[in-house]
């Protein structure tokens, strides 16, 4: 009976340290992309839902935007009182099939008294009862680490 050891080629041929061939790294694409830490005086954070289709399909998060600029005319646009902002360092996390880059912006308003309520898509909700469960992990991080400073 042939054993392993006697049928193994690299073995034969005096080549094990260099078979098998590592398997080539994989390059995962960067998407670029600034999430908004909207927060009011009363510890209340803003909460967007995501589309149904998609990375985080149907949860709630962070709004997301793909320049800082749309940030400031987005608050802008829904008549949001800016106390203070703050974009912080660029964060990466990586999924499976690409690598997600965003920068984190905190921005603090006076009020919110405008709804910023867009068909229901959007809500403001107590910092300190977010749950993991109610939004995607990496959410999760970005407003315990990142944005407790309210």
């Amino acid at each position: 009976m042939l054993s392993v050891n006697d049928a193994c080629l690299a073995r034969l041929k005096k080549r094990t340290a260099d078979l098998p061939f590592p398997k080539p790294k994989k390059i995962l694409p960067v998407k670029q992309t600034v999430f908004l830490i909207l927060a009011n005086r009363e510890n209340e954070i803003l909460l967007q839902q995501r589309p149904p289709a998609g990375i985080w399909g149907g949860l709630w998060s962070l709004p997301e935007f793909t320049q800082i600029h749309e940030v400031l005319l987005w608050c802008q646009q829904h008549e949001m009182h800016i106390i203070e902002q703050q974009a912080l360092s660029k964060q990466r996390h990586t999924f499976s099939h690409f690598h997600l880059d965003y920068t984190p912006i905190r921005v603090l308003v006076k009020n919110h008294e405008n709804n910023v309520l867009e068909g229901n898509q959007t809500v403001w909700y107590k910092a300190e009862q977010i749950k993991k469960k109610l939004i995607p992990s990496q959410m999760y991080f970005i407003i315990n680490t990142i944005g407790s400073y309210i």
